[in-house]
């Protein structure tokens, strides 16, 4: 009763930088790992389910696990709406048949692989930098007028690699600068 399934898979790997008045606040240097699928299916009727979460370091050897436990929740969640579609339609004739079966706009299938285009790699900035960078142009902000009493500046840098594939085939790996 499967009629569509995709994952999309997103690794980021950031830099942030802060300050308040001038004043150095908060620095960091992380990564986020997070996924999302999508399922269509359905006997009577298709429906819709969706599982999505974040990943810890301990998760990512098991990785392959946790996306087949994902789109087999994913398949369940889907074939439960549409059958509560197809209950709902039988037992309410008039509103009933507003409810139809969720399709997918036709689109081409993509196989494309698509490089970030950047001049620097924002993993290799210096965090010191973007710290210092922040602190002066705070400062620089304070300066402007005495009646100014606040100011916060955030510096952020990252690059964010992000998979797309679906039962179609298509398979798109794209990054992010």
């Amino acid at each position: 009763d499967l009629v569509h399934a995709d994952v999309r898979l997103e690794v980021t790997e950031g830099k942030v930088a802060s300050a308040e008045n001038g004043e150095p606040k908060f620095a960091n240097d992380d990564y986020a790992c997070a996924f999302g699928v999508r399922v269509l299916a359905g006997h009577r009727m298709v429906g819709a389910g969706y599982v999505g979460r974040t990943l810890g370091v301990a998760e990512l050897p098991r990785l392959s696990e946790i996306l087949r436990d994902a789109l087999g929740r994913a398949h369940r969640r889907a074939a439960a709406s549409g059958e509560a579609k197809a209950e709902a339609r039988e037992k309410l004739p008039g509103l009933g048949a507003s409810l139809v079966d969720t399709r997918l706009a036709p689109v081409r299938v993509a196989r494309e692989v698509v490089p970030a285009v950047y001049r620097v790699d924002p993993r290799t900035l210096p965090i010191e930098d973007m710290v210092r960078t922040v602190t002066e142009l705070g400062r620089e902000v304070r300066a402007v007028d005495g009646r100014l009493t606040f100011s916060h500046l955030v510096a952020h840098t990252e690059l964010s690699r992000e998979l797309f594939c679906s039962s179609e085939g298509a398979l798109i790996d794209q990054t992010f600068a």
